[in-house]
């Protein structure tokens, strides 16, 4: 082979190493590079997606490691999504990082005023993510007591999404805690014709209420929100409480088994105690009492004072003296500075005719606190003695008290009669 051939065929072969780099021949056009950037900045989009999802179920769950490394390689892959960021602050917020969070939601609100990106590459921010950025900056205002701003907000959050009553219950909250009741009251009314089926509304409305000291009007806007919710805990709760401060112990009673039935009450003390003294009240000691053995007995109700309190006054009622006399020294016992315990054993004493330590253990519970009733009960046992001069002291500092007592009332004047008669002369 001559020189010029082998100088042939290596041009050919450098040609042939050339083509693809230049030209038409085996380069991607304009239109081909685009479609590919299109493309993997959408696959990249769903991959961000995913990490999101991904970060938001590990938020729920608890797992706030695994959340924050999620949305990070979420942010990543899309720094451009707001909610990415937002999601970032409220993993930051439950791990105490303030700071961060701020500037996570600075970076979500920054990216939701920035322009509309006009290649169409970038999804347009929708109204939701932009809702989320105030709502979840109030909380973090809120968080640090800067509630002016807190309140901003979420009214800002209401103004963007006015179908969500959530954010009109969040304001109205910020500003009874600034003490601006009326403002809230007059707010949420403007508000409840947008919401009428907003259990949340009428809870905050009844809250409004009870603080005006209106328990009647709080206990109808309670019930109108468990009709709504009547699965809402925290609303059965608020409505029971409104019932047993207007004395409704039946409808209080009613709720309150519902209360229990729920799985997540089951066990719960405060909801037992407030049943048991529904029941003594509607008259059905028996049940109370049982209810007050079961929270007495359980290595919780050892120290539980109320429960051992409750539980000897029911038996006082039902005539079971000997659990009186143990309630009586287990109150002493784990609360020897309350006078229940001294006025428990005074009054089963008394039942076994033993007066004078009666009236030794009634004096030792008014030392800790004196209170018109005990002196009662402790001029009762001395006029049982017959020391009527120190029932008469008695009586009478139960008056000082509390005058219009009228047992001690009555019973003074009993005291008195029976003086004037004794002085009478006899006629011949």
């Amino acid at each position: 082979m001559s020189h010029r051939i082998v100088s042939r065929l290596s041009l050919v072969v450098a040609a042939a190493v050339l083509a693809p780099l230049t030209g038409c021949g085996g380069g991607h056009g304009k239109y081909t590079t685009e479609h590919i950037s299109a493309a993997n900045v959408k696959m990249q989009a769903m991959k961000s997606a995913t990490e999101f999802e991904m970060a938001k179920q590990a938020f729920l769950a608890g797992d706030l490691d695994k959340a924050l490394r999620t949305v990070d390689r979420s942010i990543a892959m899309t720094p451009e999504v707001p909610k990415c960021h937002t999601m970032r602050a409220r993993v930051l917020m439950e791990m105490g990082d303030m700071e961060g969070a701020s500037r996570s939601l600075k970076d979500a609100e920054d990216l939701c005023n920035k322009p509309e990106d006009q290649t169409g590459l970038i999804a347009a921010v929708d109204n939701q993510q932009k809702v989320d950025v105030q709502y979840y900056s109030g909380i973090l205002a809120e968080r640090l007591l800067r509630r002016e701003e807190a309140l901003t907000r979420y009214e800002a959050a209401a103004k963007l999404d006015p179908s969500n009553p959530q954010y009109v219950v969040a304001a109205a909250e910020i500003m009874i805690d600034l003490e601006r009741v009326e403002q809230a009251e007059q707010y949420l009314n403007e508000a409840q014709g947008n919401f009428p089926s907003s259990a949340g509304v009428r809870q905050t409305l009844g809250h409004i209420a009870t603080m005006k000291n209106d328990t009647k009007r709080a206990a109808e806007l309670f019930n109108e929100a468990r009709l709504l919710a009547p699965d809402d805990n925290g609303i059965l709760e608020d409505l029971v409480r409104a019932q047993m401060s207007l004395g409704q112990w039946a409808e209080a009673e009613y709720t309150l088994a519902k209360m229990l039935g729920i799985e997540a009450n089951k066990g719960r003390r405060d909801l037992l105690h407030m049943r048991a003294e529904c029941l003594t009240r509607i008259d059905r000691v028996l049940e109370a009492r049982e209810l007050y053995i079961k929270l007495s007995g359980d290595q919780a109700g050892a120290a539980d004072v109320r429960a051992w309190i409750e539980l000897g006054n029911v038996s006082l009622k039902l005539k079971d003296l000997n659990r009186v006399r143990v309630c009586a020294s287990r109150v002493m016992a784990i609360a020897p500075e309350r006078p229940e315990g001294y006025v428990l054993k005074a009054l089963w004493q008394r039942r076994q005719g033993d007066l004078n330590g009666a009236a030794t253990n009634l004096l030792q519970a008014i030392n800790f606190k004196p209170d018109a009733e005990m002196y009662v009960m402790l001029g009762v046992v001395y006029r049982d003695l017959n020391r009527v001069d120190d029932a008469k002291r008695a009586f009478g500092a139960a008056l000082n008290l509390d005058p219009k007592n009228q047992l001690a009332a009555r019973a003074l004047g009993d005291i008195e009669q029976n003086a004037a008669m004794a002085t009478v002369p006899t006629a011949e």
